[in-house]
């Protein structure tokens, strides 16, 4: 009788979920794998919010209910946690990560607000308007040099935003990249101005914080 294979790497999700495993029971769970063997990471949602001085040697151990919006990412050549993203205030609801391994697409489950940020650093390169009401976002893309990102909702609608060209390409030494742009659902209504709270709420823990 053969024994089954072990999992390469087995991490809990907030879903009380495992990844990696052949006996997997993977029900709603959120995951993003890199395709770059170079850089390779694991971004899924942490369950609790991150503390301010976070330990990053391996993830948090808490309770399947708990959820937040932030985002672990787990490098899978040294396997430990790289980094901690403060991506949203809701619950996350899809993630998705370029061809290289570089970036992260983050959406909520309001679905109104898209963010890019960049791997391993966390920075938030971009942020996008997806629509004025909430939505279930349904898939997230990026094509193959990075320079746009598809978005699916429950909407019937299709945002395509457009990026610049990443650090080190013969286009980023060329000419600046150009300021990121927004799309709006054209059932939503005029664009209203990006809301400043989240952003606001880290800067406000980060002075709190004690040293």
């Amino acid at each position: 009788m053969s024994s089954k294979p072990p999992p390469i790497l087995k991490v809990r999700s907030p879903t009380n979920c495992f990844f990696g495993g052949p006996d997997s029971q993977v029900t709603a769970a959120i995951v993003a794998l890199s395709p770059s063997s170079d850089n390779s990471y694991l971004a899924y949602p942490s369950a609790v919010p991150s503390p301010t001085t976070a330990n990053l040697t391996q993830p948090p151990q808490t309770t399947p209910t708990q959820q937040s919006g932030d985002v672990l990412l787990f490098s899978t050549r040294s396997l430990t946690v790289a980094n901690v993203i403060q991506a949203h205030k809701s619950p996350i609801s899809f993630l998705s990560i370029n061809s290289t391994g570089t970036l992260l697409a983050t959406a909520s489950d309001k679905g109104t607000v898209i963010r890019v940020w960049s791997i391993p650093g966390a920075e938030k390169l971009y942020q996008f308007r997806r629509g004025t009401r909430e939505a279930r976002i349904y898939s997230m893309n990026f094509n193959l040099v990075s320079t746009l990102l598809a978005v699916s909702s429950a909407h019937d609608t299709v945002h395509i935003f457009k990026l610049g060209p990443q650090r080190g390409s013969p286009q980023s030494r060329s000419k600046p990249p150009p300021s990121p742009g927004g799309s709006v659902d054209s059932r939503d209504g005029s664009q209203t101005a990006l809301d400043a709270g989240y952003d606001a709420y880290v800067d406000k823990k980060k002075n709190t914080s004690v040293s």
